[in-house]
């Protein structure tokens, strides 16, 4: 009769991790986002963020470093928050400048940046 009680109690325990798990991620979900990033060894022209903006928008300097991003780097995934804040940054940037990447501070090589919500 206890291995019959341990086995229910397990098999509740299991039901239990997994409505939580099927209600904990969702809510990851909808309130994070994600940024693709693409780092590049040239560019015929480049935005120039300066040192002083990244320290204003500490998640690029976060997102090109790899932070919170997947194995190669290309998807990073951040609060949206994080992700208007940079958002805007980014297409102002763009905006006034019309130019095609980014050159961050005193970070080598040349990046693209693509929002997507999931």
């Amino acid at each position: 009769m206890k291995t019959y009680k341990k086995i229910v109690g397990i098999g509740i325990l299991i039901i239990i991790i997994l409505i939580v798990k099927s209600i904990v991620i969702p809510f990851y979900f909808i309130f994070s986002a994600n940024i693709n990033v693409v780092k590049y060894d040239s560019c015929d022209s480049a935005i120039n963020v300066t040192t002083e903006e990244l320290k204003e928008n500490p998640t690029i300097e976060r997102v090109i470093n790899g932070e919170g991003c997947s194995e190669n780097g290309a998807l990073c995934i951040i609060t949206h928050e994080e992700w208007n804040k940079t958002k805007n940054f980014i297409y102002n940037k763009i905006a006034n400048s019309r130019q095609g990447c980014f050159k961050f501070g005193e970070h080598d090589g040349f990046y693209s940046l693509a929002f997507n919500r999931p």
